[in-house]
């Protein structure tokens, strides 16, 4: 067989051998372009921008409150106001705004610290990939902060720190049952101050099982590595559907490896509008 010959059998079987490759199932893509949106049970504290394939005009409100004692400084509650929205299809957008609120967690400490807006933030979530016949959605997300600065350690005021946090976020549902999400990324922090920038690799991994008509209970785990220390907090956590718009979950977070934190809890209240 001659050069040519077999040149040109390369050529016409490539293409075919790329599309088997790369698209062993055509029905199952098509499967994928439907306006579908798999049931995922979300985190309570490290939660979404809307569902995972929100459709166009998804709404949502959420308040919250996050408790955490001091072991040797202060016990804070930080109610926070979050507001969801998808301008399009797979696509949404959150802003979100919490409120520090302190208290003594020791009558030794000289003063109050005074209570703050912390940060504004901005989080885009899109959602690139859907399988409905093996339940699994996948999206990207970039979370945007302005951190004020803390009036108790600095004089100044205004913005102290620009926070670039891109992450990924992967979901399974194995017969609406069991539900698995991992969300991965690395949080970029640029102080305004200085040139210098502080990087942290953050992943959160929850597990829930549905219990009864949209009900869930399960665990959330929050795990940071920066500048090679490791800290960890497990969130055993429910989520009660009230009503078909209206759900309430609560977390407990017992951390690992974190000196300036003892315990804590979350509570969020979710209203679709």
């Amino acid at each position: 067989m001659s050069r040519v010959t077999i040149l040109i059998l390369l050529l016409i079987s490539t293409p075919a051998f790329c599309k088997k490759l790369f698209d062993p199932n055509p029905e199952l893509e098509k499967d994928t372009t439907k306006k579908v949106k798999i049931e995922h049970a979300e985190p309570v504290v490290n939660d979404l921008v809307t569902d995972l394939g929100s459709e166009k005009g998804d709404f949502n409100v959420n308040l919250s409150a996050n408790f955490a004692s001091g072991r040797t400084t202060y016990t804070n509650i930080d109610p926070q106001l979050e507001i969801e929205y998808a301008p399009l299809r797979r696509f949404a957008v959150e802003v979100q705004i919490p409120y520090n609120i302190y208290f003594k967690s020791n009558e030794m400490m000289p003063s109050k610290h005074p209570d703050y807006i912390p940060n504004i933030q901005f989080t885009t979530q899109y959602t690139f990939y859907i399988n409905p016949k093996r339940k699994i959605s996948m999206a990207g997300s970039y979370r945007y902060q302005l951190q004020f600065r803390d009036p108790a350690t600095s004089e100044k005021k205004g913005i102290e720190n620009l926070s670039h946090f891109p992450f990924l976020i992967a979901a399974k549902n194995w017969n609406d049952k069991y539900h698995l999400m991992i969300m991965a990324g690395t949080q970029i922090v640029q102080p305004l101050d200085t040139n210098q920038l502080a990087y942290s690799n953050q992943i959160t991994t929850a597990f829930h099982k549905k219990i009864g008509n949209n009900n869930y209970v399960g665990i959330e785990v929050n795990k940071v590595l920066e500048e090679a220390e490791f800290g960890m907090v497990a969130r055993p956590q429910a989520i009660y559907a009230v009503s078909e718009k209206l759900n309430v979950g609560l977390a407990v977070s017992i951390p690992f490896w974190y000196r300036e934190v003892r315990w804590g809890a979350f509570l969020r209240i979710t209203r679709s509008l």
